[in-house]
């Protein structure tokens, strides 16, 4: 088949690229899609407790006024299925489906110099001929399962939070152990510990985390978002990130310990991914950075009643914001339970994976 352009991935930028490529330049265009449905990294990560850690209203195509004021958000932070149903309600607006194959993956594309083309196959051995080729796969498409010896030989049941299966698993009276501690699985430990009989979470890199603070949007708030969508749509374009917080113009050493501190108190409690921008300097000076990294592990001091697992859990060795910032509900709460236990992998890495479970270095 020739096209003037193909779309790999039906994720929030495929869609897009498909009403810019269709709609706007008339192209003959296709999508190009693994999965079974549209929703690129909403459709793969059905894990406990998914949800978006930018704000809802943001967190949304700006493209169409009509789209954005005609579709109304329940939560602060929208959860998977709710983005999922949010990315459905567009396609079927501008009618996109038709132009998208799904159960395909795209496994190899190669430019064919004297034809001025781009071949390009897939797994199904469907073969298409191009111009324009468009990658939307992001970021998050490929899952990354650790090559860990012994994973094939367990016996019990385990899961990937970008693979995540499509039904419903129960984790009530489970032992269950979680490997990773990214934004994922800060997601997921404290809805697996509320069922599981025990929650072993292993620690390669402790976290910088900050409460998300969610909560359900006010009809007051709604009415707001769609009145002031060109100003919001606006300041997307002037932002760090593309959110709807300015940075502070100052900088943290302008002010006293007492005020600084009533600064980053009042970031705390609001949540939120603007914490990095209530003082200008942050995430552009260390010694301004460090600042906001030892009140943060203060927090988390505080929050955790064991001090040795509080210790591992604030063994930072980068600066805060210098990997991807985490929001979370709950999760240094999580290990005040009695039914959860940490890990810390660079005092006791795993050795290999068994039938029955997990061996570190320390023979547990």
């Amino acid at each position: 088949m020739y096209l003037d352009a193909i779309i790999i991935g039906a994720g929030f930028s495929g869609l897009y690229q498909l009403h810019k490529c269709r709609d706007q330049l008339g192209l003959k265009t296709f999508v190009i899609e693994e999965g079974k449905d549209i929703g690129g990294t909403w459709y793969w990560n059905k894990y406990p407790g998914s949800r978006c850690d930018t704000e809802s209203h943001i967190y949304c195509y700006t493209f169409s006024e009509d789209i954005y004021k005609n579709w109304k958000w329940k939560e602060r932070y929208p959860k998977q299925k709710e983005i999922l149903s949010y990315l459905k309600y567009v396609e079927k607006k501008l009618r996109l489906r038709k132009n998208i194959i799904f159960n395909n993956k795209v496994i190899s594309a190669d430019y064919l110099d004297k034809k001025n083309l781009w071949r390009v196959k897939t797994n199904k051995k469907k073969i298409f001929y191009c111009k324009y080729l468009i990658s939307a796969v992001g970021s998050l498409s490929a899952a990354n399962v650790p090559n860990i010896k012994g994973i094939k030989s367990f016996k019990g049941e385990w899961y990937h939070s970008g693979r995540w299966p499509d039904k419903k698993i129960s984790f009530k009276n489970q032992k269950v152990a979680q490997i990773g501690t990214g934004s994922s699985g800060i997601q997921i430990a404290p809805v697996v510990a509320k069922s599981a009989k025990s929650l072993t979470i292993f620690q390669r890199t402790p976290n910088y985390s900050v409460p998300a603070r969610n909560r359900k949007l006010t009809k007051t708030f709604i009415k707001n978002t769609k009145k002031n969508y060109k100003q919001i749509k606006n300041l997307l374009t002037k932002t760090p990130g593309g959110h709807a917080f300015k940075f502070s113009k100052k900088s943290i050493f302008d002010l006293n310990e007492s005020k600084r501190l009533k600064i980053l108190e009042k970031a705390w409690l609001n949540g939120g991914l603007s914490f990095r921008a209530c003082f200008s300097d942050i995430t552009k000076k260390l010694n301004a950075n460090k600042i906001a990294s030892n009140y943060i592990k203060q927090k988390i001091i505080n929050i955790v009643q064991d001090k040795e697992i509080a210790k591992k859990l604030t063994d930072f060795g980068h600066p805060f914001t210098s990997k991807r910032p985490t929001l979370n509900t709950d999760y240094f709460e999580t290990f005040n339970r009695k039914n959860v236990r940490l890990i810390d992998l660079k005092e006791n890495p795993i050795v290999k994976i068994t039938k029955n479970g997990i061996k570190t270095n320390r023979g547990r």
